[in-house]
């Protein structure tokens, strides 16, 4: 998603908004949270990490280190070139504010 400009990443507050919509109140899983992202780039991931605070998400996992991808994850083509070129890749899970 980078170099191109903020208004080309999928990651912006109205598709934030979308899923925020979307999600029932009743969706729960034990392993999988509601929404999970995971790029090899830093700067698209604290983007992220920012717009989905700023809209009052929880945040339940970011982190960078390979050990910690989800099992029930696969690696993707663009992963595997990402781990292939020594690039760490970020794993960000969240959970959409609770109603009230």
């Amino acid at each position: 998603p980078f170099p191109h400009s903020v208004s080309r990443r999928l990651i912006r507050p109205d598709f934030i908004h979308s899923i925020e919509q979307c999600l029932t109140s009743d969706f729960s899983h034990p392993n999988i949270p509601p929404v999970s992202i995971a790029t090899d780039n830093e700067r698209y991931a604290q983007h992220a990490i920012n717009l989905f605070t700023n809209a009052k998400w929880t945040k339940l996992q970011a982190s960078y280190h390979p050990s910690l991808r989800p099992e029930w994850r696969p690696i993707s083509n663009y992963e595997q070139k990402a781990l292939n070129a020594d690039r760490p890749v970020w794993d960000l899970a969240f959970a959409p504010p609770q109603s009230e």
